[in-house]
């Protein structure tokens, strides 16, 4: 006399209360959960690559930004090294202009 079906987690297991049965299913339960795992593992490594390869996308864009930055400020430093030294030079001639004015007056 065969026991009735037992149902777990969505699936029949029949139930052999000698154990012949039951460690059939069992084999299958456990094949069944190693390729789940296996599964698992996959997907996990998927996921790990694209998030390495996100972090390197954002690292590439953090380095280019950067480098963009840094050539902005030496653009910048330049602008104002120029216009200092036209300053410079600007007072320079009108000191220069005033001297030979001076010097023009005192050659009288």
């Amino acid at each position: 006399m065969e026991a009735p079906p037992v149902t777990h987690f969505g699936f029949t297991q029949p139930v052999n209360y000698l154990g012949q049965i039951h460690k059939q299913n069992d084999a299958k339960v456990i094949s069944s959960h190693k390729e789940v795992c296996k599964q698992l593992d996959v997907c996990q490594m998927i996921i790990r690559e694209e998030y390495e390869q996100k972090g390197q996308e954002r690292l590439n864009k953090s380095s280019s930004f950067s480098k963009q930055l840094s050539q902005k400020v030496a653009q910048q430093l330049q602008k104002y090294q120029r216009e200092r030294n036209n300053i410079h030079c600007k007072k320079t001639n009108l000191l220069l202009q005033r001297l030979q004015n001076v010097n023009s007056l005192l050659n009288k």
